[in-house]
């Protein structure tokens, strides 16, 4: 059976009484035909998996939104500071090489090379 004809079936009768309690519900789904219930399961299924792309995507608006966030108080650390003065600021501020070169528009060798310098004349 389709989806839409098992909701134009069953959904009159869940919406009988707005104040019934679940089991109402529940004795619904067990006189339901085991194709029926079946659909039933399968749009079940089919909701979790559809929130879950959601929940995905809004995920990766969140993050895009905050690299980009970064990128702007990155670009405004230590603004006339040199490079390696910069490069320690943001190593020091947690961001890791990779992220320090696209902010800083390098390469994550120059980076490695411009921290280790950096480690090396503070010991």
């Amino acid at each position: 059976m389709h989806p839409d004809r098992i909701m134009e079936k069953w959904l009159p009768e869940f919406k009988k009484d707005k104040s019934a309690p679940l089991r109402d519900g529940a004795q619904i789904v067990e006189s339901m035909t085991d194709r029926d219930k079946k659909a039933l399961a399968f749009m079940q299924l089919l909701t979790v998996h559809m929130l879950d792309i959601q929940l995905h995507v809004q995920q990766e608006v969140i993050s895009e939104k905050l690299d980009s966030i970064l990128r702007v108080l990155s670009i405004q650390v230590a603004e006339g500071a040199s490079i390696t003065e910069r490069v320690r600021l943001l190593s020091l501020a947690g961001l890791d090489n990779v992220t320090i070169a696209e902010v800083l528009n390098t390469s994550p060798a120059t980076i490695r090379s411009l921290a280790s310098r950096s480690r090396a004349r503070g010991k």
